[in-house]
């Protein structure tokens, strides 16, 4: 499936930039980059709205391929998961924060499931 592709290569960056700056940077740097994750985190939660607006704004009918669109949204949305969870120092940190990295998490999981789903019945009707 080229839709893995596109969800793993961004994941493993986003992994190895963050342990490199965790581990080869001075303290400081470290700072920097877990605000900037935040950043990142928080357009990677919206980017995927886009996908919906597109379906529905007639403005938006000529932006692109639907199924384009649904496969950044993809991938933006298992990146942004990602980066949430670089963000949090991969720590729990008090209740609220574990709460709403649990949601975020449980989000992603049934974008990941939905998209095997999707990805499968598409496959079958294909083959018909």
């Amino acid at each position: 499936m080229n839709i893995w592709r596109w969800m793993v290569i961004p994941t493993t960056v986003l992994i190895l930039l963050s342990i490199s700056v965790e581990t080869l940077l001075p303290p400081t740097a470290g700072v920097i980059m877990h605000r900037l994750f935040g950043y990142l985190a928080m357009g990677a939660l919206l980017f995927p709205l886009m996908h919906s607006l597109r379906k529905r704004l007639l403005v938006m009918s000529t932006w692109g391929r639907l199924r384009t669109w649904l496969t950044v949204h993809e991938a933006v949305g298992l990146a942004g998961a990602t980066t949430i969870v670089i963000h949090s120092g991969y720590t729990g940190g008090g209740t609220l924060t574990r709460t709403a990295l649990a949601l975020a998490l449980a989000a992603v999981l049934s974008g990941v499931v939905g998209t095997v789903i999707y990805h499968r019945i598409l496959k079958l009707y294909h083959a018909h």
